[in-house]
């Protein structure tokens, strides 16, 4: 009798073993773009606004080679997302109380990197200044900027 008890612990040790691996494990989301699924993940090195580092995710696309960087900027007015693929494309999302959408990059937030193998899609750009009236979390904002940014992005 007690061998089938050891074996009922093993393997429910073993079952929960498994499942905090899967659940730590971050999912890939569908960003319904070609760029294809997408996983977002804190990034490892921040972007520095004036010196101050500020929070920073990484979102890696399956079917676009560069990894796009997310830096978080809060101010008294509003959030700004600080959005940079590797190469030097850059672009700005900004929350505050009345929208969520796209902007001009802030030149006090800018590189300012002057060649970039990607350009700014303008009439996506048009349609992105509102993407959203309703307040969002934060994490919930970054998944609208992990599906949404792949249609600015144009190969130069």
């Amino acid at each position: 009798m007690k061998k089938p008890v050891r074996t009922v612990s093993s393997f429910t040790l073993l079952f929960l073993l498994c499942a905090t691996l899967v659940s730590a494990t971050p999912k890939l989301k569908e960003s319904n773009t070609e760029f294809g699924k997408y996983q977002i993940k804190a990034a490892q090195k921040t972007i520095s606004i004036d010196g101050v580092q500020v929070p920073t995710y990484t979102v890696f696309y399956n079917n676009f080679e560069d990894p796009v960087h997310i830096g978080i900027l809060n101010t008294k007015k509003c959030k700004n997302f600080i959005v940079r693929t590797t190469d030097g494309f850059e672009v700005l999302y900004v929350c505050n109380k009345s929208y969520f959408g796209v902007d001009k990059m802030d030149k006090d937030f800018s590189l300012h990197k002057t060649s970039s193998k990607y350009k700014l899609n303008r009439t996506e750009f048009l349609h992105q200044r509102v993407i959203t009236t309703n307040q969002k979390t934060e994490e919930q904002l970054l998944e609208l900027i992990a599906c949404y940014l792949p249609m600015l992005i144009e190969k130069a």
